[in-house]
């Protein structure tokens, strides 16, 4: 039996009433507004779960009544949600996205179907629309760097309070590993795969020089790359962590739970844990591949020559660099070129 939820609102209350069942029914409020009609929609679904809205659901909703608040729920036609879904994806929204925008402006509908204020929903002629690019590494700018590390950074687990249900609270605990895996990808524009099988072998924390040798890289090159004063704090933190062990572990990421499958670095649950965190910084979409070119983008910056991060980062299309420093204003030299 559906809980009905206590309120004087005929709107909220308008989503209880059983679904349409093939009689046509009058409009009871035929100029009902977004403005008028967001607000309710939200109360409702906060209602049901007893939680507050998702940060998708808010900013969706938000944006609706921004963009249509004087416009009657009937009158927006098909061709408005084109318009709309185009600029989100000039905007750099993703494809699961602004799918999970569709569904829910589809289930927004539905419900003012049942509350009598529409007689048919314009999502029926949306037909297909613009979708974003399948794939687009991008180097982010300093802000989205330091917010992102700022993230990897958070690293303790959110306790839950006494007498608090499991299912109420929500835990944004971010692997001790991610942190210094991302600095080092953005300090040293190593390949992921590099880092997670990184061996104290390869690190120098008196020298602070990182070292991997030409039998260890695609392209046959030894990789030596010099650690800032970040990079090289990080790695004595992960050593310090090591004081409680008999035997340090070969691989660097091991002293901070990296995950393990057979005894390998598990790379898909890295990932995702990487995109979890690039989320909750509120970054643009990108993925491991551009921490690598963020590398790229601050030696561009820096006004380091393009055969650096060349020769460093085992690039195999070095006409993704020459991009990348091409559009932050850095012109190439015929003496820089590789």
């Amino acid at each position: 039996m559906t809980q009905r939820i206590t309120t004087s609102n005929t709107a909220v209350q308008g989503l209880d009433k059983p679904a349409f069942s093939g009689k046509k029914t009058p409009l009871a409020t035929p100029r009902h507004r977004f403005r008028d009609a967001v607000p309710d929609y939200v109360t409702l679904i906060t209602g049901r779960t007893g939680l507050p809205p998702e940060p998708f659901v808010s900013s969706c909703c938000r944006r609706w009544v921004e963009r249509w608040s004087q416009t009657t729920l009937g009158d927006l036609r098909h061709e408005d949600l084109q318009s709309y879904f185009s600029e989100l994806v000039d905007r750099g929204r993703t494809a699961r996205d602004i799918e999970k925008e569709k569904t829910l402006l589809v289930s927004f509908y539905r419900w003012a179907q049942r509350c009598g204020w529409v007689a048919s929903s314009p999502m029926i002629k949306l037909g297909r629309t613009r979708t974003p690019p399948a794939h687009a590494s991008v180097a982010w700018t300093c802000t989205e760097q330091r917010r992102l590390l700022q993230v990897c950074r958070q690293s303790t687990s959110a306790r839950k309070p006494r007498g608090a249900r499991s299912a109420a609270v929500r835990t944004d605990a971010v692997p001790p590993y991610l942190y210094p895996l991302v600095l080092l990808g953005m300090r040293t524009g190593l390949r992921l795969g590099h880092l997670l099988h990184l061996q104290w072998r390869h690190v120098d924390l008196v020298a602070g020089r990182l070292t991997v040798h030409a039998h260890e890289v695609m392209n046959g090159f030894e990789i030596d790359v010099p650690l800032d004063g970040d990079c090289c704090q990080a790695l004595e933190e992960l050593l310090g962590r090591a004081q409680t062990r008999l035997v340090l572990p070969r691989r660097v990421f091991d002293l901070a739970n990296l995950p393990l499958w057979k005894e390998r670095p598990e790379e898909r649950a890295v990932l995702q844990a990487f995109r979890q965190a690039r989320k909750r910084a509120e970054i643009r979409e990108g993925d491991f591949s551009s921490v690598r070119l963020t590398f790229v983008g601050n030696c561009a910056r820096a006004g380091v020559p393009i055969s650096y991060p060349l020769r460093v980062g085992d690039w195999a299309d070095p006409e993704i660099l020459k991009k990348v420093y091409q559009e932050l204003g850095r012109k190439i030299q015929p003496s820089q070129k590789a």
